[in-house]
């Protein structure tokens, strides 16, 4: 009769393997898994930094127009006025 140790020894021997290779299959699934969300959330940065930087382009424009419209209605009242002296 093999003593405790030995069958023990034995178990681990057959075992031990089995046992890393599910540890290393689930760190490698996490980590897969991981890297896709990682993708996912850069994605979604990417999108939102240039959702953003067209809404400044847009604001740009709007802001260039006001602004031309402005000028334009001072040059028009500084001409009423020259007209009115």
């Amino acid at each position: 009769m093999k003593s405790f140790t030995v069958r023990l020894s034995a178990m681990v021997d057959d075992c031990l393997p089995q046992i890393v290779g599910e540890g290393l299959k689930d760190s490698l699934e996490k980590f897969e898994l991981d890297n896709r969300i990682n993708q996912e959330v850069a994605s979604t940065a990417k999108a939102d930094a240039e959702k953003t930087k067209c809404d400044m382009m847009m604001q740009g424009l709007e802001f260039s127009r006001v602004e031309n419209a402005l000028k334009d209605e001072l040059k028009s009242v500084r001409k009423d006025n020259k007209e009115l002296h």
